[in-house]
C-alpha cells in the first residue's frame, strides 16, 4: 500500500519534471521529501519491521522517486542514482523515521494515552513495528539525566545551573517541567 500510494503521488508530480522545460533538480527534490515521501511513508513506524521483503516492494517505488528527481536513465547504478538525488537509503531513512517517532513517545506527558515503547511479550505479531521501536529506541532514555552545570572560568561568565543537579529526575519528567514552566500563550514546535 505505501508504495502504491507513492506511485501515485509521484504521478501526480511526475509532467512537472520534463527533460528541456520541467522544474530544476532541487525543487524536485524538495518536492519529493515534502510531498511524495511523506505520503509513501506515513505510519511506517507501525509497520516498519527490516524485513528484506519490505524493503524489496518499497525500492522499487523508492527508486522511481530517485530517477524523477535526477532525470537519469533506467541503466544508472542504484547507489550513484541515490547519491545523486541526495537520497539516503531505503532502510536508513525508515529506521530514521521510526527512531524520531520511539523519541516522541520518550517525551509525551505521563497523561498521555500514548506511552514510552516497551518491551511487552504479549503484543500481537502482527504488529511487529511495535517490537522494533523499542529495540531502536530503549538504550536511548532509559538512564537519569547527569549534573550538566557549566564551569566557567572566563570572567563575566554567569555559571549555567544543570536543569538537573541532584541527577534524580528522569527525562520525561524534566520535559514535562519544562513545558509546565513556559507561559500559557507559548507555542512550542
Amino acid at each position: 500500500m505505501a508504495a502504491a500510494k507513492g506511485n501515485k503521488t509521484l504521478g501526480s508530480l511526475g509532467f512537472l519534471r520534463h527533460w528541456s522545460r520541467g522544474i530544476p533538480a532541487h525543487i524536485a527534490h524538495h518536492l519529493a521529501m515534502t510531498v511524495v515521501l511523506p505520503t509513501m511513508f506515513w505510519a511506517c513506524p507501525a509497520w516498519w519491521t527490516g524485513t528484506p521483503m519490505v524493503t524489496a516492494t518499497l525500492s522499487t517505488t523508492y527508486n522511481s522517486i530517485a530517477r524523477w528527481i535526477t532525470g537519469l536513465p533506467l541503466n544508472t547504478r542504484i547507489s550513484n542514482l541515490l547519491t545523486l538525488a541526495q537520497l539516503p537509503p531505503l532502510e536508513a531513512y525508515l529506521d530514521y523515521l521510526s527512531l524520531r517517532y520511539a523519541i516522541r513517545l520518550h517525551f509525551l506527558p505521563s497523561h498521555h494515552a500514548l506511552g514510552p515503547p516497551q518491551a511487552t511479550p504479549n503484543i500481537s505479531p502482527s504488529l511487529a513495528g511495535l517490537h522494533r521501536l523499542y529495540n531502536l529506541s530503549k538504550n536511548l532514555v532509559m538512564g537519569k539525566l547527569k549534573n550538566r552545570t557549566s564551569i566557567s572560568s572566563a570572567e563575566g561568565v554567569p555559571i549555567t545551573p544543570s536543569p538537573n543537579p541532584d541527577e534524580t529526575t528522569r527525562p520525561q519528567k524534566l520535559h514535562e517541567q519544562w513545558l509546565e514552566s513556559q507561559g500559557n500563550h507559548t507555542i512550542i514546535c
